[in-house]
């Protein structure tokens, strides 16, 4: 026993010499009583109207979205507190425990791919979250074959170098939440349409409650600006009862090609394929090199000077975090109880307006990146949801336009000991389901 726990204290003393972690760093205006109590605005609201000091001029003429899978914030960025950054990530005090009643702290994770896709569906998430205590991440992904120990880990910049050049060059909230407690389709429900109409789970039979449902593609056809969804497999907005056929579905390499030609669409949404989207138990460093791609793109194109292009994750996938979820206003009165925001993400604002290093300590979603839109292109809002939703202007700095920071590293590789997703049916199923679709569509080169 005295030689476990002097390994114990030896792993845990980098995060034990850190000073104790805060609840939050300070706020202005986002604490969770000031979010309930502040749901004033309404559905069909300008975001100028809701906003404060808001720019005269925005030089933004293209925002592109890239929302990956299943990643928490202190997972992913959280080890920038260990650099030494403004950043509310791993607390040196932190604990979950396991079925057997053992404190589980955070631990670096060195292996990008992961034990398994831990429970994360709205029963496990809310236990997971306890309340406010965060402290049962590891007993709801505990299994037969499992201790549940993996859901407290964390990466770093060896791992992920790509990631961390872009936290620490450009924008970044350690503030933004997933948009509620649930699964992934909700979520993204909440990035197109800023309500999930009641969808609380990840399938297709409630799709049919969407019909009828106005997105922010309506907004968008309306106003006669130009939109496009890129992806080399089925598109995410299967959330919304989309597939390949949808109009303005492309292939991921239009994505690229639109750049080259400068003819990227005004708002432009980006998804990973199956093996890209860091899905757990998917390799992590898989997903990183289809953003270094996205990012290299961007930054060498025409379209740079006038991009807002933001990173983040649809929801945690039942992975730790150590801050609890604020409150958030409900999208309509046909469903109060969707009150709460969901577990932190990351978030990572790529842009020649970008402030440089900067952390946002404001309480951000989903909704938020569709406000921002919304502000762009003088959209209504279409709930009350991204109504009363910061647009993250703290993230920018539109004084002048910047160039790409020099210096961005490959994503990194190698690192995975063994996909357990990984086997040949399912990669050759995988091929098989896209080239068809792409024969289907018209797409085949």
């Amino acid at each position: 026993m005295n030689t476990y726990r002097a390994l114990l204290a030896f792993a845990l003393a980098p995060l034990a010499a850190l000073p104790a972690c805060s609840a939050a760093p300070p706020e202005t205006g986002t604490t969770s009583e000031e979010i309930a109590a502040s749901c004033g605005h309404a559905a069909g609201s300008h975001a100028r109207s809701t906003l404060d000091n808001v720019p005269a001029h925005i030089p933004i003429k293209h925002v592109i979205v890239v929302m990956q899978e299943n990643r928490s914030f202190d997972h992913m960025l959280g080890a920038l507190r260990l650099l030494g950054h403004d950043v509310d990530g791993i607390p040196g005090a932190f604990v979950n425990r396991d079925a057997n009643g053992a404190p589980v702290h955070f631990a670096h994770r060195t292996d990008t791919c992961f034990d398994a896709d831990s429970p994360h569906n709205e029963e496990a998430m809310e236990s997971s979250i306890d309340g406010e205590h965060m402290d049962s991440f590891v007993k709801s992904a505990a299994t037969k074959s499992s201790n549940g120990h993996y859901v407290m880990s964390y990466y770093t910049e060896k791992e992920l170098p790509f990631y961390y050049f872009l936290a620490q060059s450009y924008a970044i909230s350690d503030r933004y939440f997933s948009a509620m407690i649930g699964p992934t389709d909700p979520n993204r429900d909440f990035l197109y349409a800023a309500t999930s109409n009641g969808i609380t789970v990840t399938s297709s039979g409630p799709q049919h409650k969407f019909k009828g449902v106005r997105t922010i593609y309506d907004e968008l056809d309306h106003a006669k600006v130009s939109w496009g969804v890129y992806s080399s497999g089925p598109p995410r907005q299967g959330a919304i009862g989309w597939d390949r056929g949808h109009r303005g579905v492309h292939d991921e390499g239009d994505f690229f090609d639109a750049l080259k030609d400068d003819k990227l669409p005004q708002v432009v949404f980006v998804d990973p394929g199956l093996h890209e989207d860091e899905h757990p138990p998917h390799d992590v460093q898989l997903g990183e090199k289809f953003s270094k791609r996205i990012y290299d793109a961007v930054t060498a194109s025409r379209a740079w000077n006038e991009t807002a292009l933001f990173f983040t994750y649809d929801e945690a996938g039942g992975i730790a975090d150590h801050v609890p979820p604020p409150a958030a206003c409900p999208p309509s009165k046909q469903f109060p109880t969707f009150d709460r925001l969901g577990v932190r993400v990351p978030v990572m604002l790529v842009s020649p307006y970008a402030r440089r290093g900067y952390v946002s300590h404001r309480v951000h979603s989903h909704t938020s990146i569709l406000r921002f839109v919304e502000l762009v292109f003088d959209l209504p809002a279409l709930t009350a949801r991204d109504a009363n939703a910061d647009a993250m202007l703290d993230m920018f700095d539109f004084a002048a336009a910047r160039p790409p920071h020099p210096g961005a590293p490959d994503a990194g590789h190698g690192a995975c000991k063994g996909d357990p997703s990984e086997n040949w049916a399912t990669d050759v199923g995988q091929d098989l389901a896209n080239d068809w679709d792409k024969i289907r569509h018209g797409w085949w080169p």
